[in-house]
């Protein structure tokens, strides 16, 4: 699920996306897939909230007008479920069951302008810092990677951080420290780890009893 700037949560459940507009509780079906095994795996609303993007079980990732809730482009270029996906301005970007990370520009009409591919496991958590340069990566693999938007196509990392033990799925800066990230990991973790990017360490590990998901 992902909450819009104008205040409406979009949530993929089963085969199908709804929107729900806090202000008004009203529900309304944005897709809805023929193919159960072709199910929604994640969804992000662009940071202006015009545009819905939605990754699917079959790899594509469909972007969908907000206004009239139809299909504008499909964005191709992963071969495996598109299970994380995060904005940056107008660039999209996914991480998919093939282990790659791609930057889609939106604007372009060849999309892919960048594919990265360190993680050993699925890419399950995308989260880009609110100043735009960083992005971090969690995998399946239980590594956490940092990159610059810079320099991600030379396939250099900032950070590579293996402290958790399972899957690294749940990511999120700081709203008002851009240099501190958490991060969330699986069901044989079960911690929230607190990191800082100056130091490039862990800062803070809290147990939490169960998966940060």
């Amino acid at each position: 699920m992902d909450w819009g700037e104008s205040n409406i949560l979009a949530v993929a459940l089963g085969t199908k996306v709804f929107l729900w507009n806090a202000n008004s509780r009203e529900i309304e079906l944005l897709s809805e897939v023929s193919e159960i095994n072709d199910y929604p795996g994640s969804v992000s609303w662009s940071k202006d909230a015009k545009t819905i993007a939605v990754g699917y079980n079959s790899s594509r990732i469909i972007l969908y007008d907000a206004e009239s809730l139809k299909p504008v482009r499909s964005l191709n270029g992963h071969r495996g479920k598109v299970g994380s996906i995060a904005w940056n301005g107008h660039i999209l970007t996914s991480g998919s069951r093939d282990r790659a990370i791609i930057n889609h520009d939106v604007r372009a009409r060849n999309s892919v302008v960048c594919r990265v591919k360190a993680h050993e496991g699925e890419v399950c958590g995308l989260k880009w810092s609110r100043t735009g340069n960083i992005l971090a990566s969690g995998g399946n693999d239980n590594l956490l990677y940092l990159w610059d938007s810079c320099k991600m196509s030379s396939m250099n990392n900032l950070y590579r951080f293996d402290d958790h033990c399972a899957a690294v799925k749940a990511l999120a800066w700081c709203p008002y420290n851009y240099n501190v990230l958490a991060s969330g990991g699986g069901s044989s973790d079960c911690s929230i780890k607190m990191w800082d990017m100056q130091k490039g360490a862990c800062i803070r590990s809290t147990d939490t009893k169960a998966q940060a998901s």
